[in-house]
Formats: structure tokens, sequence, C-alpha cells
């Protein structure tokens, strides 16, 4: 019932917003040659500092007080964090971004499919234009449920995009 309440806010946004909720589109094409779709602030792709996280699932909450400098750091400077955000700390981190009004760059293994948008949050962060949704199911079998090779080829393609100067 909220969804459906929120869709007059949501059609306000992308009709507001037409640049940053195209239909998904190949956004690049790593050196493997897999097309990586994405929705969102493209320009986020080509901002010059990009950082990529990724935090174990066995990361402690010590080494997470650790990390918070660096982490501080890469705020105030205005980074775009690049990471597929899927444990624990990696979430604790995007919500830390979003609460400061830091940009990120998502990366999913789902496909999206000709009318997808992102949801929540994340719909209001794209209509922001503080976050570019990236998906790297090119790689995968279609639907394949989240794996740990999932997970490892996600890691992989976010350092790449945290560190290849990309041109649209």
């Amino acid at each position: 019932m909220a969804y459906i309440r929120d869709n007059v806010r949501r059609y306000r946004l992308r009709k507001a917003n037409p640049e940053l909720f195209k239909k998904p589109q190949v956004v690049m094409r790593p050196a493997d040659g897999t097309a990586l779709w994405g929705i969102g602030n493209h320009f986020l792709l080509e901002h010059p500092r990009r950082v990529a996280v990724q935090f174990s699932r066995r990361m402690t909450e010590a080494e997470w007080h650790t990390e918070q400098e660096a982490l501080a750091y890469y705020l105030e400077q205005g980074y775009v964090f690049v990471s597929p955000f899927i444990s624990p700390y990696e979430r604790r981190l995007l919500s830390e971004v979003i609460r400061q009004g830091g940009r990120a760059i998502r990366l999913t293994h789902k496909f999206f499919r000709e009318r997808y948008k992102p949801s929540g949050e994340l719909f209001d962060l794209c209509s922001e234009g503080r976050l570019l949704e990236v998906s790297v199911a090119g790689a995968f079998e279609r639907y394949a449920e989240l794996s740990r090779e999932a997970c490892l080829k996600m890691n992989e393609v976010a350092r790449v995009i945290a560190t290849t100067k990309w041109s649209q």
C-alpha cells in the first residue's frame, strides 16, 4: 500500500530528472568484455575520486573502528564509494555515506529488466544524483543466486571501476 501511495512522488522525481532514470543501459565493458548495465548517475563513473570498498563478513567491531579514520577522510574529500555493499559492514558504510550526503556506485548480480527502477531509499538516491546502480549480471547464469563466485566477481569489478579512467 505504501508503494502505491508513493507512486505520484516517484513519477514526479522521474519527470524532474529524466537523465537519471533512462532505461537501464550498458555503462561500460571491462577488459573481459562483460556488459555492465546501469541506472542512475552515470557521471559518477567519471568522478576523479573513486574508492573500492570491501569488508569481510568476519570483520570485527574493533577492525571497523580502525577503518573509520580512512572512511571519514574519503567522505570529507568527496570520494565515490564503489562496492556491492553486501557484508554487514559494507551496508553500514553505505548507510553512513547516505547519512553524510556522499555518493556511491552499487554493484548487483541481479538483471535489470527494461523497466527496472531502484526501490525505496535507492530510488531517492538516484533521483538526487548520488547513486549509480550497476548490474554485473551478464557474468552469471540468468537468475543465479548470490554466490561466493558472484561476490568475488562484483568485488573485482568494483576495483576495476574505482581504478579505471572511463569515458561515456
